[in-house]
């Protein structure tokens, strides 16, 4: 398994957050005379107080008699001072203070060192580093000053702040990556070459912690620090250490597949044919335009094998770049790069792949109530809805829950992947259905039935101020031959226009026919007792009109993904390091 940054923790003074050990460990009192190292990367959101500290590593306490070890950013009189201390007998009377006139910038990250040589002479004993270049300092005893150090029993803390040398009580507003603690003197070399690398079990590390979405010590010393009153872990990390995968994969796209480039197109992408198998992998899944991840492009985590991806312009000739491992966890939905992001231009999009219950939209919105239990099978990606007509299965979204579906602009796209089987012979099964209420305005998308021609193949239907229409579009016995078809219905304000496959018919001048607002509710499957039979897979609803070529290349996309991206293979740039084990073995 690779090892890297992948996330940083965020802590908040105004809910007093910090991560600390919840009782004394060995490995983490460097006593006596051992020399220490304490280092990591920290990015302040705020500057403390006139006179108050943020307290970035410790091992101390507000107590007279307990105090071991510190790393501290403070304000001494306004002067914004790095310092380290560290105290003989555990309390005030004694103890050693190093001291580096420097003022972090808000919102900037840092890499902080400072090395203690314990039983050094005063002005002796301390370097410290900011991003690995040593900085001017001074040292101070206080009382007969200190050359060993106190064994604390404190439990280790990062980010937290109690009362100590008459510093109030502040806590941190912070991110911190990458903390470490040694029992012995690191070399500048050493910090300059490692800030980035996570080092895992190393002669003389005595606790390292990530914060890549976790809390564990991966020194081996079994330090598991836990997040008091909740810290966030984030997706936020110092320019200068990219975050690093165990694999990296790259595919280019069929040529052919692509009859022309398209913006912001949502593709499919099969994970399991990178050699994915489970979630928390598909989870730490990063796409970028290159193979120096320069460029990332926002993409969903469906499932273990089912992401999809935003590419900004697809071209016949676009290459895409997939890194995952690394332990990072997956992005919040509204992440720059998360599950919102992706499906920014539509009004709602059901992947169908519950195993029971409500239909959700990855929008984020236009969650389908289920009513009378509607079941799931497998669908043309991953699993899909299957909806049993005799039982009277649908999904609806009441008008009061919807958000976008009120579509008044003479501009739709419907879409979905559908198999029905003869129980649908003769007699329409609506997938999507919003059409009544005052002067029955609305759409839907159904099978034709024989109510429409072709029979027994999807009809679509509007009424505005233009009237009502109904055209029925595919080939006989498409929607009753139990196998999927990718169905997409349009309307552009003149003329109304059906897919199946991305075979396209077209209707005759039809104008204004979606134009009035209705406040009625939603259905998938369903209303009026025309319901659905058979699956549903991937749903999607967009207030504009998805051209030709967009449908034919989301076709060739969806119905045979391993031709449209072809063959992965392994991928290495600049900033992608691949390394078994830990980077200090």
């Amino acid at each position: 398994m690779a090892y890297g940054l992948t996330e940083s923790i965020n802590f908040a003074s105004a809910s007093s957050e910090y991560a600390a050990m919840g009782t004394d460990s060995t490995s983490l009192s460097v006593t006596g005379t051992d020399d220490i190292t304490l280092e990591g990367w920290f990015k302040i959101t705020s500057q403390p107080a006139t006179g108050a500290a943020y307290f970035l590593i410790w091992k101390s306490t507000g107590s007279s008699s307990n105090r071991g070890y510190e790393l501290n950013y403070e304000d001494q009189a306004g002067t914004k001072v790095l310092t380290a201390r560290f105290f003989a007998g555990g309390g005030t009377t004694n103890f050693w203070t190093g001291s580096c006139t420097y003022t972090l910038t808000t919102d900037t990250w840092y890499h902080i060192a400072v090395t203690i040589d314990v039983s050094a002479s005063v002005n002796s004993k301390c370097v410290f580093y900011v991003n690995g270049v040593s900085q001017s300092k001074s040292e101070a005893n206080t009382g007969s000053g200190a050359t060993s150090i106190f064994d604390s029993t404190t439990p280790f803390s990062i980010g937290q702040s109690i009362p100590v040398l008459a510093l109030p009580q502040y806590y941190s507003n912070m991110n911190v990556s990458l903390v470490r603690v040694w029992n012995t003197i690191r070399s500048g070399t050493d910090i300059a070459d490692n800030m980035c690398n996570v080092l895992g079990p190393t002669t003389n590390l005595q606790g390292e912690w990530t914060f890549g979405n976790t809390y564990v010590d991966t020194s081996g010393n079994g330090n598991t620090l836990s997040g008091v009153n909740t810290p966030t872990f984030v997706a936020n990390l110092p320019s200068t250490c990219p975050i690093t995968f165990g694999s990296f994969k790259t595919a280019t796209v069929n040529a052919s597949d692509v009859p022309a480039t398209q913006t912001n197109f949502p593709s499919y992408v099969d994970l399991s044919r990178l050699g994915i198998t489970t979630l928390a992998e598909a989870q730490s899944v990063r796409v970028y335009a290159d193979d120096t991840m320069t460029t990332e492009w926002a993409r969903e985590i469906v499932s273990a094998t089912e992401m999809h991806v935003k590419i900004p312009s697809l071209t016949s000739a676009s290459a895409i770049y997939v890194a995952w491992g690394g332990g990072n966890a997956d992005y919040a939905v509204t992440d720059t790069y998360g599950r919102n992001a992706v499906w920014s231009g539509y009004v709602a999009v059901w992947h169908a792949n519950e195993a029971s219950g409500n239909i959700l939209s990855s929008t984020g919105n236009n969650t389908g109530t289920d009513t009378n239990t509607v079941g799931t099978d497998t669908g043309q990606i991953g699993d899909g809805r299957n909806f049993v007509r005799a039982s009277s299965e649908y999904f609806v979204i009441t008008n009061a829950n919807q958000t976008g579906l009120n579509i008044t602009g003479n501009a739709i796209t419907m879409s979905c992947w559908a198999k029905g089987d003869a129980s649908l012979n003769n007699t329409v099964g609506r997938i999507f259905w919003r059409l009544g209420g005052t002067g029955s305005y609305g759409y839907q998308l159904s099978t034709s039935g024989n109510s429409y021609t072709p029979n027994n193949a999807y009809a679509i239907s509007a009424v505005g101020t233009g009237g009502g229409f109904d055209f029925g579009f595919g080939t006989a016995g498409d929607a009753t031959d139990g196998v999927f078809k990718h169905v997409v219905a349009t309307y552009d304000g003149t003329n109304f226009r059906g897919y199946v496959n991305a075979s396209k018919s077209t209707s005759a001048t039809k104008s204004n026919h979606l134009t009035n607002a209705n406040a009625i509710d939603f259905y998938i499957s369903g209303n009026l007792a025309s319901y659905y039979d058979d699956v549903l897979d991937e749903l999607r609803i967009k207030a504009t009109v998805d051209s030709d070529n967009w449908i034919t290349t989301e076709y060739n996309n969806q119905s045979d993904e391993a031709t449209f991206w072809g063959t992965w293979t392994d991928a290495g740039g600049a900033t992608f390091r691949n390394f078994l084990g830990f980077a200090g073995l």
